[in-house]
């Protein structure tokens, strides 16, 4: 079946209040009591860490109090009190009739409380394989368990290579880190730890219930709070200090401090290159920094010759641009190849290379900026890749920018931009700027989904612009 890749942040238990469709249908089961309010939880006070999120998610009617007004924070939660949770917080307006007719029928005679949660988990793959036939629906369920049924939910892959953890985390674990959704445990010895094998409590369930609740709802946003949080602690990751780079470049920041353990070559080197990548949300003229030797604690200041509001709404209104786009002209039946051809295409026709400009030397600056594209219709090399990454970031694609030299005949080197989209683990290479010859609108696919054997004949570039960390970012 197919992964439900969109979700839509509401409640199973109101979404089809019109109909017998109703998670509530087990109200009254063990665990499960509606109507308790958390001031009635014996066991929970205002001073416990996890207070105001359980708060939350029981004001939302996702997790609930126990018949005899307990939570047992610190229990270890079953597989099938966590999957009702998770189904209950993700929600989807994805189902087919029979699905619902399927779950509608498993409601009403229930070999176990849990089977309809279970049946949706299965049909929204959260489970593995074969797991939705096996599971013990009692059995306690380790941290390593809950991190593959969030990572599952949200259909992301967990190829992420960074570890912060001493211990041996999963790799479901470390993509969740990467998300900004585990945290982890730091020990007595300062070390940070991820306990795969141990039970999973119930008040950290809630916790991690709450955040996933809230990625979902708004995954920048969600992010971007997370990362701001772990600033003054110390973004000791490179992918921590791309993700900072970036949130300041697209809320257009003029000034940015963090801690970092990481030497300031690195850290400017992870600038540049995110600066190469993303013409489209790097729009400053250029940056500044200090430090003191012997410090961790960093400054950066970011530079503008334009207008800061008048580039924010020429950049929004190339967003909604993309947006339009995008909602017009690609379906769910397209396949990624096909709706990046589109985008190919769709740049080629209509927009036209500043080649007065560029005989003159004398470019205008908004051709090197992705409303070149979107408001104008002329650009040149810069331009039309930014606007090919916005695009492709409103049709979900991770794409980015490449710069280096588009070898020519007679073996003249000009600094180029185009771009690379990733697709199912493989790459694939686009140059819009080369497929639109100038002052004819026509079209061809020369330098359009070329894979990385024929790309490299016709170009020259760091290597580095491929690492595959590149296409995982706050804001994809």
């Amino acid at each position: 079946m197919k992964r439900i890749q969109k979700f839509t942040v509401i409640f199973l238990c109101i979404l089809f209040v019109s109909s017998s469709f109703c998670l509530d249908a087990f109200a009254d089961n063990r665990d499960l009591h509606e109507n308790v309010d958390i001031s009635e939880l014996s066991d929970v006070t205002e001073a416990d860490w996890f207070y105001d999120t359980l708060k939350n998610l029981m004001e939302l009617n996702i997790i609930h109090g126990r018949d005899d007004k307990t939570f047992l924070p610190r229990a270890p939660i079953s597989r099938c009190e966590f999957i009702k949770t998770l189904v209950c917080a993700i929600g989807t307006d994805d189902l087919s009739d029979e699905d619902i007719e399927i779950y509608d029928r498993l409601s009403k005679n229930p070999a176990h409380w849990s089977e309809p949660y279970f049946y949706l988990a299965n049909i929204m793959l959260i489970f593995d394989e074969d797991e939705y036939e096996t599971a013990d629906p009692e059995e306690y369920i380790t941290r390593a368990d809950m991190a593959r049924y969030i990572v599952n939910a949200l259909g992301i892959t967990n190829d992420s290579q960074y570890s912060p953890f001493c211990d041996d985390a999963d790799a479901n674990t470390l993509r969740l880190y990467r998300e900004y959704l585990i945290l982890g445990r730091r020990g007595d010895d300062g070390k940070l730890y991820s306990d795969p094998s141990a039970n999973c409590s119930r008040a950290e369930a809630c916790e991690i219930i709450s955040r996933t609740f809230d990625y979902l709802t708004n995954p920048y946003k969600y992010k971007r709070n997370q990362l701001l949080k772990r600033k003054n602690n110390g973004l000791n990751a490179e992918f921590e200090i791309s993700d900072f780079f970036l949130v300041t470049a697209f809320e257009f920041e003029d000034m940015a401090d963090f801690e970092s353990a990481l030497p300031i070559d690195k850290i400017c080197e992870i600038y540049i290159m995110n600066a190469k990548i993303y013409p489209d949300i790097f729009l400053y003229d250029s940056i500044s920094y200090r430090f003191t030797d012997g410090t961790t604690h960093y400054f950066f200041k970011f530079q503008y010759t334009e207008d800061i509001n008048e580039l924010r709404q020429k950049r929004d209104a190339s967003i909604a641009a993309a947006k339009l786009i995008i909602k017009e002209n690609i379906s769910d039946d397209m396949t990624e190849l096909e709706k990046l051809i589109f985008i190919h295409d769709y740049i080629v026709l209509c927009t036209e290379y500043d080649i007065d400009g560029y005989l003159a030397a004398d470019i205008e600056k908004s051709c090197f900026r992705p409303w070149g594209v979107f408001e104008n219709g002329l650009a040149v090399c810069q331009g039309y890749s930014a606007a090919f990454n916005m695009l492709c970031r409103e049709a979900g694609i991770k794409a980015h920018t490449l710069v280096g030299y588009k070898i020519s005949f007679d073996s003249e080197q000009v600094l180029h931009a185009w771009n690379v989209a990733l697709v199912d683990g493989d790459m694939y290479f686009y140059d819009t700027t080369h497929d639109d010859p100038v002052r004819q609108n026509t079209l061809r696919h020369t330098y359009c989904q070329m894979d990385k054997e024929t790309h490299d004949l016709y170009y020259q570039y760091e290597q580095d612009l491929l690492d595959l960390s590149l296409f995982d970012n706050i804001l994809n």
